[in-house]
């Protein structure tokens, strides 16, 4: 396993797999002499801070807890973290894999020409996952190169059956462009242009060369790398701190 650098502070920061920044902080707030049902209920109400059981019932916790309160020194700690950078990453070798054929990203600009899509068949586009909803295809054609790392794309919706395997009913949308950089020794292709889509990640073909027990020689895989957005990359969590914890196990018997 990777070691994970952090350091403290306000904000903390950390690296992982040396691919993904965060940063974050923590306010505490002073909860001694509030009652232990109080500040669950409020904490299982924070729909925010709370992503798993808001609208549990809580009924036999609170009867438990009665009129206990928190000693002196509990605290309840928020967390806020953010985000900073993303890594991409290969969902699965197998499905993910363009055929053998297409060994470069070049190779597959070439195999997927405009010229080649009859709409409304989907032809010779290639897929960016959902479109506007669950079960339409974002799909995207090539009508020109315009540098060695850069051209202009063509967009496709179109419509998906209950397998999401198979797009029909294609209809053209956006024109937009596409981009190839390196990151981390890979070299990615991006795209811009297109309209939101209901995925939490955008989709990417990556031309993965010579990477040990992965591939010998080059192929190319589609790769997602998630949305960017502050809303997406924001969390925030609430917890008690050991005395007020300590406090609570011991009223509930644990």
């Amino acid at each position: 396993m990777r070691p994970r650098p952090s350091t403290r502070g306000t904000p903390s920061r950390s690296t992982f797999c040396n691919a993904s920044d965060s940063a974050g902080y923590t306010v505490a707030t002073d909860i001694s002499g509030q009652t232990m049902g109080s500040v669950v209920s409020t904490l299982q109400s924070d729909t925010l801070a709370n992503t798993s059981n808001n609208g549990v019932p809580t009924a036999t916790l609170l009867s438990a807890l009665g009129s206990a309160t928190f000693p002196t020194g509990s605290t309840l700690r928020t967390r806020t973290g953010i985000t900073l950078t993303h890594p991409i990453f290969i969902s699965n070798l197998q499905t993910d894999a363009r055929p053998v054929a297409e060994a470069t990203l070049e190779q597959t600009i070439a195999a997927r020409p405009a010229a080649g899509v009859n709409l409304p068949a989907s032809g010779t586009s290639l897929s960016l996952g959902l479109g506007s909803g669950n079960f339409k295809n974002l799909r995207v054609a090539f009508p020109g190169v315009t540098s060695p790392t850069a051209g202009t794309v063509q967009y496709y919706e179109c419509d998906l059956d209950n397998t999401l395997n198979n797009p029909v009913n294609c209809v053209g949308t956006q024109t937009g462009t596409y981009a190839i950089s390196t990151k981390g020794g890979v070299r990615v292709m991006r795209f811009a242009g297109h309209a939101p889509t209901v995925m939490n990640n955008t989709r990417a073909y990556v031309e993965v060369k010579d990477a040990p027990n992965l591939v010998s020689g080059s192929r190319v895989y589609v790769a997602r790398e998630p949305n960017a957005s502050l809303e997406e990359n924001r969390t925030l969590s609430k917890r008690l701190n050991p005395t007020a914890w300590a406090a609570m196990k011991q009223q509930l018997g644990l």
